[in-house]
């Protein structure tokens, strides 16, 4: 088996490489997209600063939607607490924004 490298998985993940092998994944990312678009507006609407986790009013944010089958490979294949650890996952939502639905970390989404 070929060993997992940080831009392997970046390959394997992304929802680029992920067209035509796992079906609807074009329907997803549109769908995660219009979440982040409703999030911006309702957080320039209410003035709130970040909209990752908790906010002043404690009202929790969804900061990304992803796939069972993308969740399954990365705490599967690369670490059980991927989704627990901010060292794993913060440096692959950098390179995958088509799952965030929201800005964190002075991430750059364009559409």
């Amino acid at each position: 088996m070929q060993k997992l490298t940080k831009d392997l998985v970046d390959d394997v993940t992304s929802a680029q490489s992920l067209r035509g092998k796992l079906p609807g994944i074009e329907t997803f990312v549109e769908a995660v997209a219009d979440v982040r678009e409703a999030m911006e507006e309702a957080r320039i609407i209410s003035n709130v600063r970040s909209i990752r986790g908790l906010n002043d009013s404690k009202v929790w944010f969804q900061r990304a939607r992803v796939p069972f089958e993308v969740v399954a490979f990365l705490e599967n294949y690369v670490d059980h607490n991927f989704f627990r650890d901010p060292k794993f996952y913060e440096p692959w939502f950098e390179k995958h924004p088509e799952y965030c639905t929201g800005k964190y970390k002075g991430m750059k989404i364009g559409k």
